[in-house]
């Protein structure tokens, strides 16, 4: 699953112009609570957010794509999960990061030590003094749209996994539904591939036309409707408007009979309850 999402964040880096892999990243880490499968062994309790799960720490591109994901216990801190993450990136040949954006919990000897080796220099992006609430951060808004993304996921809103390997193949798993997303919005229609099968007809369109469709039904000059239109007598239960307007249901609609037997109950509960009511 991170061997497809690299690829396709590559393809979706090239279409908008920009180098395959990236220079700049952002870094962040989100905590969620852990259902009854999820073992204590690997869970912890986050005292700053009060989740009682697993933590996931993610590494973005500044269009907010995911480039690492490493799952972790809540009560791990920040800055001592960042050198694995960034490890687990720099690992590969071919990466060109040389600088990486956070808050102010990425901090600290360790941290800096491990970005140090890899020659990743660290910027911290600090909040306006003053403020309170949510406010949106330069260069830091992108990874926070991408937790958002992830949180869409119902498989996410908790920890269900037994491992916190699973996990981390669910966090990769729906960043690569909303990368497809975006990509298939891009590619080019069927129309396009096969302007033939367009239709041949002349679009309906104009003046001429606007002013057909607004024009009075044609009659005949003795005051009788035209031939084209049916002259034959409705009877009461063919007449749409001799049907009774009940509550809630659009004027024309003709209200079928309700049949309660046991022959056509819907659910065939034989007796039981069906939306509140017995039959």
């Amino acid at each position: 699953m991170r061997e497809l999402y690299q690829r396709l964040r590559r393809l979706q880096r090239e279409r908008e112009g920009r180098a395959a892999e990236p220079s700049a990243g952002i870094m962040d880490a989100q905590s969620v609570d852990g259902t009854e499968t999820c073992p204590t062994a690997t869970r912890g309790t986050d005292g700053n957010k009060l989740r009682d799960g697993r933590k996931r720490h993610i590494l973005t591109d500044t269009g907010g794509l995911l480039l690492e994901v490493t799952v972790t216990s809540a009560n791990v801190h920040d800055s001592l999960a960042a050198p694995e993450l960034i490890d687990a990136f720099m690992a590969e040949p071919g990466r060109l990061l040389k600088l990486v954006r956070a808050d102010t919990a990425y901090q600290g000897p360790a941290l800096a030590e491990g970005f140090a080796a890899h020659g990743v220099r660290v910027e911290v992006v600090k909040r306006p003094d003053g403020t309170r609430g949510f406010v949106v951060l330069a260069r830091r808004w992108a990874v926070e749209r991408t937790l958002g993304w992830l949180s869409r996921a119902r498989r996410l809103n908790r920890d269900h996994e037994r491992r916190p390997a699973h996990h981390t193949q669910m966090v990769w798993w729906a960043g690569l539904i909303t990368l497809t997303r975006k990509l298939a919005k891009e590619r080019l229609h069927w129309s396009e591939f096969r302007p033939e099968r367009l239709d041949p007809r002349p679009a309906r369109t104009g003046p001429a036309h606007a002013e057909a469709s607004r024009a009075p039904p044609a009659h005949r000059h003795d005051g009788a409707p035209s031939p084209n239109r049916s002259t034959a007598p409705r009877g009461p239960a063919q007449h749409i408007g001799s049907q009774p307007r009940l509550p809630g249901r659009r004027p024309g609609v003709i209200a079928l009979p309700q049949h309660r037997t046991r022959r056509h109950r819907p659910d065939h509960t034989h007796g039981r309850l069906h939306h509140g009511r017995r039959w």
